[in-house]
Formats: C-alpha cells, sequence, structure tokens
C-alpha cells in the first residue's frame, strides 16, 4: 500500500509505503524513489547547474543550484525512513543511456553506485532495502523536501525521516480535512 501526501505545516511531500509479506518464506525487497531536480523555472536552463550531494549524517541527498538568482540558497532534498542502502544522483546510472522511464536501467541489478554528480544529468534515487519474514508487515517512507539553506534542509530531512513523525503529520492532515469537509 502506498500513501502519498503532504504536510500542513512543512515543505515536504511523503511517499509512505507499507509492505505486508502475504507468503510462507521471508523476502527480501528493494524500494526505490527516482526524481529529477528542476531548482529553477526552465530545465533547459536550471537543469546544467544543480549540484547534489549526499550526506551521510542526515542520510539525505542535498541538491541546490546555485546559479540561479531568486532559489540561489535554497536547497532540495531526498531522505528515506530507514538507513539509505544505495544512491545516486547520476540520471544516466539509474535511467541508462537510453533514459527509459519506464524501464530504468538501475532496477535490474542490485544496489546503486553511490555516484555523486552536478549539471544536466543530476537527479535524486535512493533505496531501502527490505527483509520481510514469512506474514510480516512493516512501514517505509521516502521524504522529498525544501529548505530556505543546506542546514534548514538538513533539518528537515533529519525531523521528517521519522516514521512516527510522519504518523502524526497524516493523522493532522486527515482531521484538518474532516473539519473543512465537515462544516457545510
Amino acid at each position: 500500500e502506498m500513501r502519498v501526501f503532504v504536510p500542513t505545516d512543512a515543505p515536504v511531500k511523503i511517499i509512505r509505503l507499507r509492505l505486508r509479506n502475504r507468503g510462507h518464506r521471508s523476502r527480501r525487497i528493494t524500494a526505490t524513489y527516482y526524481c529529477e531536480w528542476l531548482l529553477g523555472s526552465l530545465p533547459s536552463i536550471a537543469r546544467r547547474h544543480v549540484r547534489c550531494e549526499f550526506d551521510e549524517g542526515a542520510q539525505a541527498i542535498i541538491a541546490t543550484n546555485p546559479w540561479n538568482g531568486e532559489f540561489a540558497g535554497r536547497a532540495a532534498f531526498l531522505t528515506a525512513s530507514g538507513a539509505v542502502h544505495g544512491y545516486t544522483t547520476d540520471r544516466d546510472e539509474f535511467l541508462g543511456r537510453e533514459h527509459d522511464d519506464e524501464h530504468p536501467a538501475a532496477l535490474r541489478r542490485w544496489g546503486l553506485s553511490g555516484a555523486q554528480v552536478a549539471g544536466p544529468d543530476a537527479c535524486g534515487a535512493c533505496q531501502l532495502h527490505i527483509e520481510l519474514a514469512a506474514g510480516e508487515e512493516i512501514e517505509a517512507a521516502f521524504v522529498l523536501g525544501e529548505g530556505a539553506s543546506r542546514e534548514e534542509a538538513l533539518a528537515l530531512a533529519a525531523h521528517w525521516r521519522s516514521l512516527e513523525t510522519i504518523n502524526r503529520a497524516e493523522d493532522h492532515l486527515c482531521d484538518t480535512w474532516n473539519r473543512v469537509l465537515s462544516a457545510v
């Protein structure tokens, strides 16, 4: 089961997964999230100036575009609720030389290289490797967001990696919509 939502009070998008092994043997699953950074108004101009790095402490990919005057100090991030097993910021590595969105090359092999690239082929891709025992159910999440600075982006990434924080935000969002929609 996958749920996607945006909390009412934070510049983040949550992709929440609930995985259940209905089989009689353990399973190993890789959950992967992929995004292409724009960080500007026109892809043909902005994408060539995007810089990416992986912050080990925050377990997050940080993307910036210092060339874009309006958003020069801002930073986008991609993180996950668990320890990131693999990541790449290289679109060629993830999609393959043909840039096939429907059949990404990275999903046909185990793991990502940890490449950190800049320029028009920058992307964000991170993977969680999940072990599920027979009958087990677990939750995991990916978080995509933006901060006013690199430091704020790292703080947001650290805060939103917690499944407890994500659960509270989803409950708050549901309560907010229930109040709005039940007012009539």
